[in-house]
């Protein structure tokens, strides 16, 4: 597990507040639009990049999340943009 992946997973459990994996489908987590806008907010303040919302949805998982923000930071980005 990577360093992002880790974040990440403690990002959206503590605000989900249920246990969950990488390659778990953010779409079957059932996650609300409030809970959506709380993980946003944390993935902003721990990785300090501006986050699409819908750019995260497109990614599917915790784990193609992390590689895309992962590819981000190394290219120097100051936010993570769609995937396509």
């Amino acid at each position: 597990m990577t360093p992002t992946e880790g974040a990440l997973l403690e990002i959206f459990s503590s605000v989900l507040g249920i246990a969950i994996d990488i390659s778990d489908d953010l779409y079957e987590l059932g996650v609300t639009s409030l809970e959506v806008n709380r993980v946003v907010a944390r993935m902003r303040g721990h990785f300090q990049l501006d986050f699409d919302t819908v750019a995260m949805w497109e990614a599917e998982t915790l784990q193609n999340l992390a590689a895309a923000i992962d590819a981000a930071r190394a290219e120097g980005v100051p936010e993570y943009r769609r995937l396509v």
